[in-house]
Parts: C-alpha cells; sequence; structure tokens
C-alpha cells in the first residue's frame, strides 16, 4: 500500500537536550562505582548518598568531598558519549534503505549549554571530523544542524562559543555541520524549528492546552512548479506569466487536497511504528490519521524550481545583475507565497511554500523543456534548471553578495529553504566563517551551509578539491577517476552526497560543474 510508504528525511531535534537524562544516569553509574572502588567509601555511605539524590556533575559538594570518584566519572561519562556518537554515525551509515542508500537522517543540536548536552555536540562533531571505516571516509549521514544565536554561541564570550569554535572546523574537514540561526525567543521557549530533512520547516501548531509544538509532526508531499516553463510560455509578458501562474497554482492546490483527502483514510495499522508507537502518533491499529492531516499539524508543500531563469525570460537579465529585475523577480516569489497562505485559510490544510531541492527535477524538468521549445541560451541549453530562489551556480560574486540576493528567499519560502556558497578551503582562517555567519544572521539569512573542499584521493593521498568533469571526478593530483579509489563529497542541495559511489544525474553533474567560488 502507499500509505506505507515515506520519503524525504526524518530529524531528531534537540538531540543534545534529548540525551541529557540519560548522561546524567551514567555519570550516577559511574560515581557510585568510582566511590566504591577509587574512594574505598563502604557500602551503608554509598547508601546513604544514593538516597539523597542529586549525584549530578553540578554538584560541586560531590566535587569537593570525593574527587577522585568526580573525576573518575566524569571521564568514563565523556567515554560513553564519545562511543555513543560514533556508534550513532556507524549505525546509521551501516544501513541502507531499498534502493542502496543510507538513510536520510539529520540530527539537530547547538542549544544546551549543560555539561551534558555540550558533550553530546562536542562529540558529534568529533566523531564527524575523525572519519569512519579504515578509509577514515567523510559521513554524509546524518546531516547536522548547528543552532546559532546571541549569547549563545555567536561571540566569545558566550556560553557555548568554544563549541562553535569546533564546530568551525568540523566544516573545514567534513562540510557540515549547516548553520540554523534562531532567536532568543525560540531558545529559550525550546520552540526551535530544526529542518524536517535537509531543508522543509514546519509552521507554528499549537495543541489545546496552547503550546507551540513540533516535535512529532511531518510533510505530506509536496508539488512543484516549473516557473521556467510558464516563463518560456510567455516569455516577455509579464502579465501572461503571472495568469499562467494563477492557473498552475489552482492545480497544486487541487492536487494537494486530494492527496489530503485519501491520506485521511489510512489506519493506523498500516504503519504502526509511525502511528501506533510512538514515531509519529500513539493511535488504535483502526484508528486513522484524519485528526493529523487536517488543522495544520501536517504541512503540505508547495515548491518551486528556478527563480533565476524566471528573470532572465521575463526580464531580459538575470535577478543577480540588476536590482529592479531582482525586485521584480522576487516579487513573484512574494506573490506565490501569498497565494500559499490563501490555500491555507481555505482548506485548513497546513499549506507552506517550499524552495525545492531540485536534485533530479534540474535535470527532468530542463530536459523536458529543451525537447518541447529547443534550445534557449542560458535557459534549456545548459542542461540545467537553479534551485528554487539561489543565484545561478556560474555567476561569480561574493559570498555576501549572494547571501543578500538570496535572503529574500528565506522570507517568502516559510515551508523549506537553504542558501550556501562555495568557498576555498578555511580551515587557516576560521574567522572568516564567523564574519560570513554574523551577516548572514543580520540580513535575514535563517538557515545556510558552507561548501569547501574536503575530497580525498585513496591513491596518491591528495586532500582537496577533485576536478568536476562530464565523466565524473578526477584527483588534480595524479589524474585517479576510479570511483572506488576516492571520497567526493558535493552538496546536491541541502544535504550532502558521495557522487563517486551513487553518481549524479546528468543535469545536476552539470549544475555541479559550473559552480564558482564565492570569494
Amino acid at each position: 500500500s502507499s500509505d506505507l510508504n515515506t520519503y524525504g528525511g526524518c530529524s531528531i531535534p534537540y538531540l543534545d537536550r534529548a540525551l541529557v537524562p540519560y548522561i546524567k544516569k551514567s555519570f550516577k553509574k559511574h560515581f557510585t562505582k568510582g566511590l566504591k572502588y577509587v574512594e574505598r567509601v563502604d557500602e551503608a555511605t554509598i547508601k546513604e548518598i544514593i538516597d539523597r539524590g542529586n549525584i549530578e556533575y553540578s554538584n560541586m559538594e560531590l566535587k569537593e568531598k570525593y574527587p577522585l570518584a568526580y573525576e573518575y566519572s566524569c571521564d568514563l561519562t565523556r567515554e560513553s558519549v564519545k562511543q555513543a556518537m560514533q556508534g550513532l554515525e556507524y549505525e546509521i551509515n551501516s544501513l541502507s534503505t531499498v534502493n542502496g542508500q543510507t538513510p536520510f537522517t539529520t540530527i539537530g543540536i547547538g542549544t544546551e549549554t549543560s555539561w551534558e548536552g555540550r558533550l553530546v555536540q562536542e562529540f558529534v562533531f568529533r566523531t564527524r571530523m575523525e572519519g569512519f571505516g579504515a578509509k577514515k571516509e567523510t559521513a554524509i549521514f546524518p546531516k547536522i544542524v548547528y543552532a546559532m544565536c546571541e549569547g549563545l554561541n555567536m561571540n566569545e564570550e558566550d556560553p557555548n562559543w568554544d563549541i562553535a569554535q569546533l564546530g568551525f572546523e568540523c566544516m573545514t574537514k567534513s562540510i557540515y555541520p549547516d548553520i540554523l540561526f534562531i532567536t532568543k525567543e525560540q531558545l529559550e521557549k525550546g520552540t526551535v524549528v530544526y529542518p524536517m530533512g535537509c531543508r522543509a520547516f514546519l509552521s507554528p501548531w499549537f495543541n489545546e492546552k496552547g503550546e507551540e509544538i513540533y516535535s512529532g509532526r511531518f510533510n505530506i508531499g509536496a508539488t512543484t512548479i516549473n516557473l521556467p516553463r510558464i516563463a518560456i510560455k510567455n516569455r516577455g509578458d509579464e502579465a501572461g506569466f503571472y495568469k499562467e501562474l494563477d492557473r498552475v497554482m489552482e492545480m497544486c492546490k487541487e492536487n494537494s487536497v486530494f492527496r489530503a483527502h485519501y491520506l485521511e483514510k489510512t489506519q493506523a495499522e498500516m504503519a504502526p511504528i509511525l502511528w501506533q508507537s510512538g514515531a509519529l502518533a500513539e493511535k488504535q491499529p483502526k484508528e486513522t490519521i484524519k485528526d493529523l492531516i487536517w488543522g495544520g499539524y501536517a504541512t503540505v508543500s508547495i515548491g518551486y524550481i528556478g527563480l533565476s531563469e524566471v528573470s532572465q525570460l521575463l526580464y531580459g537579465e538575470d535577478f543577480a545583475y540588476n536590482e529592479e529585475i531582482y525586485e521584480k523577480t522576487f516579487n513573484i516569489l512574494k506573490y506565490i507565497s501569498e497565494k500559499v497562505a490563501q490555500f491555507k485559510a481555505e482548506t485548513n490544510l497546513g499549506f507552506a511554500l517550499y524552495g525545492t531541492p531540485s536534485e533530479s527535477l534540474c535535470d527532468r524538468f530542463a530536459r523536458i523543456d529543451r525537447e518541447e521549445f529547443g534550445d534557449i541560451e542560458g535557459i534549456t541549453d545548459k542542461g540545467y534548471y537553479d534551485n528554487s530562489f539561489h543565484v545561478s551556480s556560474h555567476i561569480n560574486i561574493n559570498p555576501f553578495e549572494k547571501l543578500r540576493l538570496e535572503a529574500l528567499g528565506h522570507q517568502y519560502s516559510k515551508g523549506g529553504h537553504i542558501s550556501y556558497i562555495e568557498t576555498d578551503s578555511l580551515k587557516n582562517n576560521l574567522e572568516a566563517i564567523i564574519e560570513i555567519l554574523r551577516y548572514a544572521k543580520e540580513i535575514g539569512i535563517h538557515y545556510m551551509g558552507i561548501n569547501q573542499p574536503v575530497d580525498k584521493c585513496h591513491v596518491c593521498g591528495f586532500k582537496g578539491e577533485f576536478l568536476a568533469t562530464e565523466r565524473g571526478f578526477e584527483c588534480p593530483q595524479c589524474g585517479n577517476h576510479e570511483n572506488d579509489k576516492m571520497s567526493v563529497i558535493r552538496r546536491v542541495c541541502g544535504y550532502l552526497s558521495q557522487p563517486n559511489a551513487r553518481p549524479f544525474n546528468k543535469g545536476k553533474q552539470k549544475e555541479i560543474i559550473s559552480r564558482v567560488k564565492h570569494n
């Protein structure tokens, strides 16, 4: 049954916070052993200490009175967390889905300032930097999303500044973490919205107690609009474009409503882990999920691709080169966003505008349009369409300008967005990372990544950036192009991939080839 299928990724928000109670139990266990075997405390005294409770890292009285047991417990707890984070990464990367892919998982960390939570953050980063397997491969899953805000980890005086430095170092060695900018209010209320999968975000939803809820919610599907196709049909005709856009958006709404009515009949027993055992709900076997589909609990995405191509077709120049055209182009996105909000009000479905990742659509849409409309310079002839609201891959622009141009995309595409820049390795310039991030946060970027070269050649030992060619990837030092003798990491869209193991489609490979550094 199609009701059993899921697509996209699953995310663990607040991984560091979720593990704190269990790390505290580990500390207590190790401290109790330390009292017996290191401090040589008698059984009666140990029982008295246990009965009093509060055997925690934060208990300075225990530290002063039993320093050896305390140090022993700290060391063993650190080792326990280290092994747990290594185990998580190894488990995920030793599994595969039915089509041979590593499970698409995302973990959200960064908000915890407790010793226990900071340990999780530290060893998530250290594990990723260490690599896994005999060849110390760079893992691409789980995707790591690190939350940042003022007063937490953006400045030297912040409590998690040291962890942020570790995260920046991790970026230079594995590209991840991606950065999620949050507000102080979200931090205090515990309402940080981590992405589902690579870039999808849930809209606010409140339970009967008025509590803002995100964990346990889900997305029931995305319908993506081929914006360049509409622009090709109405080349230079803005009014015609908007008229056709309205028609296509109504189709998207009807398609989504049909899907919701279909899914509302699903009984919990069709996917017991999801609907009965608590992954998404705890229902009786014959209960339906209708109450979760409607009312905004589930998200319904309307996506789009190719805003860059639209600006060229409608206004004669890419939006990156002309402020007036930029304003007109992003007014289209604003219009789409407002229509999606209208759909949400009309239908009682959780509609959201989604900047589609387009890892396959970038090729498929461009190929279909080329077959129908022929070669259009700068549009169909290049073999791919650009991602959502992104500045076109081939445009040579500095990172600050690219982020400025894309910031409105985050504001309008609240249901899914990400920006990223391409740089040379910043391993000797971590200060540049924080300057980029501070600027991004200031101008309204919500979620972003910095792509840096982390490829490895298993023939000559080269570490850096492989050459992207039509036939695949090639070591610039020895010419090795054998897929099983290299580790190549590239961002597909919101997440990373190993194209030497699972080659991109032709369109995505051409898009990768066309990417320029934003220096």
